[in-house]
């Protein structure tokens, strides 16, 4: 849940109707959060499986939906960085630190699934800043 917190100055120049707000806030984007249907919550687990390349199904099925679509750049991004994992692995002297890249990745994408089936847009920790900046 997004909160905002606020110094304990600002918080004792305001009055009961600035408490009321900021909880009425709070609520509402709390809803906006569990109001994600199951067939969204499947749509967006998916992107994470990265052979085959199933990201395609969110980005393509879900483009006027952004939790979808949120998940799929990112299962995007974990196809390219599972890819280029898989390429580096090809090298002797690399494989064990690709190997190692795997089982982070792996990782990663568990949790993300976990935090998709729960209704929630979790950030891939050092991936999904850039599955923001993509332009599809």
């Amino acid at each position: 849940m997004r909160t905002a917190y606020l110094s304990t100055a600002e918080s004792k120049s305001q009055g009961p109707a600035d408490h009321f707000a900021r909880v009425k806030i709070d609520v509402i984007l709390k809803s906006m959060e569990t109001n994600i249907t199951i067939k969204e919550k499947i749509l967006a687990a998916i992107a994470y499986v990265p052979f085959p390349p199933l990201f395609l199904v969110p980005l393509l099925a879900g483009r006027d939906d952004t939790f979808v679509e949120f998940h799929g750049r990112q299962g995007l991004v974990v196809f390219l960085v599972w890819f280029v994992l898989w390429i580096l692995g090809l090298v002797p002297i690399v494989a064990i630190v690709a190997d190692i890249g795997f089982v982070a990745l792996v990782v990663a994408a568990v949790v993300a699934v976990v935090q998709t089936c729960m209704g929630k847009r979790w950030e891939l920790p050092l991936l999904g800043r850039y599955a923001k900046k993509l332009r599809l």
